[in-house]
């Protein structure tokens, strides 16, 4: 009687520190951040709920993995881009709701962007480099003009 008492507990406790992962990271004030977040880790905790979204951040991962060590993604991950673009656009509402509502502008604007898709690659470099000139004013610098 007292294993069988201590293997319940032990499987409640884990099932407990499971659904506090999983509901720490879907109604936290801070979501998800793309670039901080262990995505592998938030797939892995997701999958037992929704597949889908689990296969999504972890195609995702690989992306931002891909990019942060210097690759072309637009050349070596454009079927995946096209994946998750794919995703967001039938799950737009439901990804804001899960964690990505930081995300909102950026959400929209990949469900906008199938008709300018080709463009829009060719502008960030997708065939060839480009070098774009930004240019930032100072609003605290005196100026002549007031």
């Amino acid at each position: 009687m007292n294993g069988t008492f201590i293997t319940l507990i032990v499987i409640c406790f884990i099932l407990f520190v499971f659904l506090a992962k999983i509901s720490g990271m879907l109604f936290n004030k801070n979501k998800i951040d793309v670039f901080k977040e262990d995505l592998g880790q938030i797939a892995f905790y997701v999958w037992t709920f929704d597949k889908e979204l689990s296969q999504f951040l972890l195609t995702l991962d690989d992306i931002v993995q891909s990019y942060n060590k210097g690759e072309n993604i637009f050349i070596s991950k454009e079927k995946e881009i096209n994946s998750c673009r794919e995703y967001i656009v039938e799950n737009k509402e439901y990804l804001k709701k899960v964690g990505f509502s930081n995300y909102d502008k950026l959400i929209n604007f990949f469900s906008d962007l199938k008709v300018y898709q080709k463009e829009f690659f060719e502008l960030l470099g997708k065939n060839k480099p480009f070098n774009y000139l930004v240019i930032l004013q100072n609003t605290n610098e005196k100026r002549p003009n007031g």
